[in-house]
């Protein structure tokens, strides 16, 4: 049996329950997250884009990133467009 899932929910996991999973040492792929939204709803698309560039610029973003890091959260993974 086996899980494939991010990085940061596998370390959380494996920190819960360390008898329960063995993590590969070679990760399946380095992709980043995203947030997708129903086509054509640029309004919320643009809400959401500017509340995480808010959160970002306030920093918020990088003290959660620091708060999580042992989970395998990194702020240099931050990537907003």
């Amino acid at each position: 049996d086996a899980v494939a899932c991010g990085l940061s929910i596998a370390q959380y996991q494996i920190a819960a329950n360390p008898d329960k999973y063995v993590q590969l040492s070679t990760p399946l792929s380095t992709e980043h997250y995203a947030v997708g939204f129903k086509k054509g709803d640029d309004a919320l698309a643009s809400k959401v884009t500017e509340a995480l560039k808010e959160m970002d610029k306030d920093g918020f973003v990088k003290d959660l990133c620091e708060k999580y890091a042992d989970y395998g959260i990194s702020y240099d993974n931050w990537v907003l467009k």
